[in-house]
């Protein structure tokens, strides 16, 4: 099985080597943007990171965009570099926090949220 699970490892290596992506984007999804500093959980993260990822993404040109305009470019096959924000089960922090630096760099954003009815 050793061997099989070798051979495996090794073609999926070469596939993946010639496959080339029309698409560098990414989508980063967040929970809460919190002011304390040694918070970075899955979808929770200090304002320092947060702001760190955002300069990244600024410093390396690529665009910000909405998710409908993300949606839109993955099904019209455009190459782009790309970017989106969204904010899932959103807590105040987000407005508090995220929404400055956002608002400062006119950076779309998405907000998912769960309504209970």
């Amino acid at each position: 099985y050793i061997a099989l699970i070798a051979i495996i490892i090794r073609l999926f290596s070469f596939i993946s080597k010639r496959i080339k992506s029309k698409y560098e984007g990414h989508i980063l999804m967040f929970h809460t943007i919190s002011q304390v500093k040694d918070v970075n959980d899955i979808c929770d993260c200090s304002y320092d990171y947060f702001e760190k990822r955002i300069n990244y993404f600024i410093n390396n040109h690529y665009e910000f965009l909405s998710m409908d305009s993300v949606a839109d470019i993955i099904s019209r096959k455009l190459s782009k570099r790309f970017v989106s924000i969204t904010f899932d089960d959103t807590s105040l922090t987000v407005f508090k926090n995220a929404f400055p630096l956002l608002k400062k760099h006119r950076i779309p954003f998405t907000i998912y949220k769960n309504f209970l009815i």
